[in-house]
């Protein structure tokens, strides 16, 4: 997957906007196409079913004790 110059990533707000609700998201090939704290905020508005990102933008990924990215996520 070619990379694109999208300030919010291939699938930014525009795409999860556009998607029907319940979708399951997967993303195996580079963390830098799905904006990775829309997963996060279309799994807690009941949009998206499931999230699975084996990749990330920047890794390794790092959070403080006690941190949860994830959680950050608003």
């Amino acid at each position: 997957m070619p990379l694109i110059a999208e300030p919010d990533g291939l699938m930014g707000a525009p795409m999860f906007a556009a998607i029907p609700l319940g979708v399951r998201i997967i993303n195996t090939a580079r963390g830098e196409i799905i904006n990775e704290s829309r997963p996060f905020k279309a799994l807690r508005s009941g949009q998206v079913t499931a999230s699975g990102l084996d990749v990330f933008a920047h890794e390794p990924v790092t959070a403080a004790p006690g941190k949860n990215p994830a959680r950050e996520a608003k």
